[in-house]
C-alpha cells in the first residue's frame, strides 16, 4: 500500500471525511441488519460468531472462507498441550480460499491454512478480555510454516511484505463495553498486551490497533497501541487484509488514501 505514497495525491479533508462517513454508515447498517437477523440473547455467545461470519463474508470472501467455532491443529500438534480440548475453539476462523487441503477434521483445521482468528462477545468485561488475551497468548507457542504460501524465493521480498505478520492475525470484537477506557487500556497493555492485534468495540465506535501490527509499528514507533474513534469496521477490515500474508486482488488503495487524508484523532 505505502509503496505508492509519493505518487498519489491526498484527497481534500472534507471530501475524504464525507466519503468515509458514508462508507462506514453502510457497513454499520449491514452489520445491524445481520445482527437483527441472527441475534439470539438466549444462546451462549449471543451468536456474534454467526454475525461476524456473515459480515466478513459480505466483504472479504474473495480471499477467505469463514468457519464458526472451530479449533486448530499445528504441525507439531503442540496445541493439544497448550489448550484443553474445550478451549481449542475460536468464534470465527478465516482460512485462505486457496488452502490445500481445505480440511476440517473433528471441527479442527490446519493452523497453516488460517489467515486470522476472531474472538467475539456481546460485552467487554475485565474477565472476558483477560481470558481472551490469555487464550491468544497460547498461540504464540505454535509453529507456522514460513513457506506455507508456496512462493518462489524471488517473490518473498515483494513490496508490501515488510508490513505483514508472519502468523495468523488475532482479532477481538465486542458489541459494547462494561468497563471504562482506563481499564481497557490496562488490560491491553498488561501481561498479555503483545498477544492481540486488533480490538473493536462497536457501540463505542472505537478500534484499537496494537503495535504488534508492523504497519502500526512503522508509523507510530513509540506507542504500545493506537486508539482511534473513527470508522472502526472499515479500518478493522483494512488493517486485517493488509497485515496478513497472502495474494489477492488488492482494492484497499482508495481506502488507504481516504484514511491518510483524514488523520486519526
Amino acid at each position: 500500500m505505502t509503496r505508492f505514497h509519493g505518487k498519489i495525491e491526498k484527497i481534500p479533508f472534507e471530501e475524504a471525511k464525507k466519503s468515509l462517513g458514508s462508507i462506514e454508515k453502510q457497513l454499520n447498517n449491514r452489520f445491524t441488519e445481520i445482527r437483527l437477523e441472527k441475534y439470539n440473547p438466549n444462546r451462549e455467545g449471543f451468536d456474534y460468531d454467526l454475525v461476524l461470519e456473515s459480515f466478513f463474508d459480505s466483504y472479504l470472501s474473495g480471499a477467505f472462507d469463514f468457519l464458526v467455532r472451530v479449533g486448530i491443529l499445528d504441525v507439531d500438534l503442540k496445541v493439544k498441550s497448550l489448550l484443553k480440548p474445550e478451549q481449542n475453539e475460536f468464534d470465527v476462523v478465516a482460512i485462505y480460499k486457496n488452502a490445500l487441503p481445505k480440511l476440517v477434521y473433528q471441527r479442527l483445521v490446519p493452523y497453516d491454512s488460517v489467515a486470522f482468528i476472531v474472538e467475539a462477545k456481546q460485552t467487554l468485561t475485565s474477565s472476558s478480555l483477560e481470558a481472551e488475551l490469555k487464550k491468544f497468548s497460547k498461540l504464540d507457542g505454535l509453529r507456522i510454516d514460513k513457506y506455507r504460501l508456496r512462493l518462489l524465493p524471488k517473490l518473498m521480498d515483494m513490496p508490501g511484505k515488510e508490513v505483514t505478520l508472519k502468523r495468523p492475525l488475532r482479532f477481538l470484537f465486542y458489541y459494547e463495553a462494561e468497563v471504562d477506557e482506563k481499564e481497557v487500556h490496562r488490560l491491553l497493555c498488561d501481561e498479555f498486551g503483545e498477544f492481540w492485534d486488533i480490538c473493536v468495540i462497536f457501540e463505542e465506535n472505537v478500534i484499537w490497533l496494537n503495535s504488534t501490527l508492523p504497519l502500526v509499528h512503522r508509523r507510530w514507533r513509540d506507542v504500545p497501541y493506537v486508539r482511534d474513534v473513527n470508522y472502526p469496521l472499515l479500518k478493522a477490515m483494512a488493517y486485517t487484509s493488509v497485515s496478513i500474508e497472502g495474494f489477492y486482488l488488492d482494492s484497499w488503495l482508495i481506502f488507504w488514501n481516504l484514511f491518510r487524508s483524514v488523520p486519526p484523532i
